[in-house]
């Protein structure tokens, strides 16, 4: 079974060391192996292939405090 969360955690353990070169891109990254960097997660995914998606990771390219994304919704839901 893929171990996803070991993946993630060597990203961030050498994040500055993948990303360097390719701020902006995505990474993909499979046992602890970068596999290669794309523009957007639609080409990484194809070419992955026949690797089905979930047998690996794609991260993007940058510096951790920059990777983090606030989302806000107006939409709520009532029980």
């Amino acid at each position: 079974m893929y171990d996803m969360k070991s993946d993630f955690d060597w990203f961030k353990q050498n994040r500055e060391k993948i990303i360097k070169e390719h701020i902006g891109k995505r990474v993909v990254i499979q046992n602890k192996e970068v596999k290669g960097y794309f523009n957007d997660e639609e080409e990484a995914i194809k070419n992955m292939l026949p690797t089905p998606v979930g047998e690996y990771i794609i991260q993007r390219c940058l510096p951790e405090e920059k990777d983090v994304e606030f989302y806000y919704t107006g939409r709520y839901a009532f029980a």
